[in-house]
């Protein structure tokens, strides 16, 4: 495997299996985030308010780990 470390927060198995079929390191972190969709939310909005919290979320677990 290359020295790519990649944080994924996300619980997704066939995530975490795409990116090892690219050879990619990666460790998979689960992180706690309210998925419920909020009212008069768009499809856009939604998907940008989740990839935001979970990345916010794992970047202060890993940074706690370090």
């Amino acid at each position: 495997m290359r020295d790519i470390r990649l944080y994924l927060a996300s619980a997704s198995p066939r995530r975490y299996q795409l990116l090892e079929q690219l050879e990619i390191n990666a460790k998979a972190i689960r992180v706690n985030i309210d998925e419920t969709l909020r009212a008069a939310e768009s499809p856009h909005q939604y998907v940008e308010r989740l990839s935001l919290s979970k990345a916010c979320a794992g970047w202060q677990m890993v940074a706690r780990e370090n």
